[in-house]
């Protein structure tokens, strides 16, 4: 595995850009992004939305980024080796926040099958709901807002 390149991430806090992986590194099948010690904690799942959406903001996300194109941010998107855990917050969000769930989507354009289902929220939706200006809605605040 160490002559393989690819991202490599400390727990999805920060990238390692002059590292390879390693046999111990976690492997996102996803999205193709090897983890180094990780570790589930909601930061980490942060910082794991924030490489996604630093990829799309990039202009990398081919067609795969329609959802975002149509205001909508991924709350429940979790890398392949993190579903139950990140499966867990979803009762925590108010059950008359309008969602929608998709299959998952791989940003990268990579193969990806899984029956975990990606939920979405659209930023006019949550905004309406608690309130904010749809600029200032964000998967953190979201959380935020509900204990998370």
């Amino acid at each position: 595995m160490s002559e393989t390149k690819g991202l490599v991430t400390d727990n999805f806090m920060n990238s390692l850009p002059d590292a390879v992986p390693e046999p111990t590194d976690k492997f996102d099948e996803r999205n193709g992004v090897y983890v180094r010690n990780a570790s589930f904690c909601v930061e980490a799942y942060l910082g794991y939305l924030g490489f996604l959406n630093a990829y799309v903001a990039g202009g990398d996300a081919y067609k795969y980024d329609e959802m975002l194109r149509l205001g909508y941010i991924p709350v429940i998107m979790p890398p392949s080796f993190w579903e139950k855990e990140v499966q867990q917050l979803m009762p925590k969000l108010p059950e008359d926040l309008p969602f929608v769930t998709t299959p998952s989507v791989s940003f990268v354009g990579r193969f990806y099958r899984s029956d975990f289902r990606d939920v979405w929220v659209s930023k006019l939706d949550a905004a309406k709901y608690w309130g904010w200006k749809p600029e200032e809605v964000t998967v953190r605040r979201i959380f935020a807002q509900c204990g998370i």
